[in-house]
């Protein structure tokens, strides 16, 4: 037994990474994008076992199919969240109308905007937040976020002095 309490000697942690680490590394591989993490946190939790499993191969296959599922699981929820807030994103601007609005006069109008009209605009337009989204991180109600950002639109819009049909869609 070690001084910490583990009864796998030390010399034995360095053999059980050599000779299971290709396996672990290969089974990890077919389940998840990041094998080697899922592969290297599974030993580190290995070796602050106490007691140390007597079984430490089995242990060991074990934790690393569960967390490369849950790695998996975990990055295909990312993907779709990702792939819907992608799917949610509106054209803002109608093809060929940014030819005419000149970007520094654009980006003046937004710079003239109170500081909590520009980050509503920001946090709407350019991250597709939500107005409750907007509202929480802010500390206003939606109701106040959504005022504040079509305020914020039609100030902009009448210092380019651009239509409301030539600005956005929907």
């Amino acid at each position: 037994m070690t001084p910490d309490g583990n009864s796998a000697p030390r010399f034995e942690y360095a053999a059980i990474v050599r000779s299971l680490s290709p396996g672990l590394t290969l089974l990890a591989r077919q389940l998840c994008d990041t094998p080697e993490d899922i592969v290297q946190e599974a030993f580190l939790k290995l070796f602050r076992q106490t007691p140390f499993p007597d079984q430490p191969r089995g242990w060991l296959f074990k934790v690393v199919r569960r967390d490369a599922l849950n790695a998996s699981r975990s990055q295909s929820r990312r993907k779709k969240h990702e792939q819907i807030r992608r799917d949610q994103r509106v054209n803002w601007f109608v093809d060929g109308v940014e030819e005419s609005i000149d970007g520094e006069m654009a980006t003046r109008a937004l710079r003239s905007q109170p500081v909590a009209i520009r980050e509503v605009l920001v946090l709407r337009l350019w991250n597709g937040l939500s107005f409750d989204e907007i509202g929480q991180l802010v500390g206003v109600s939606p109701r106040t976020a959504s005022r504040r950002y079509q305020s914020g639109l039609q100030a902009i819009r009448s210092q380019l002095n651009i239509k409301l049909e030539d600005f956005t869609r929907g």
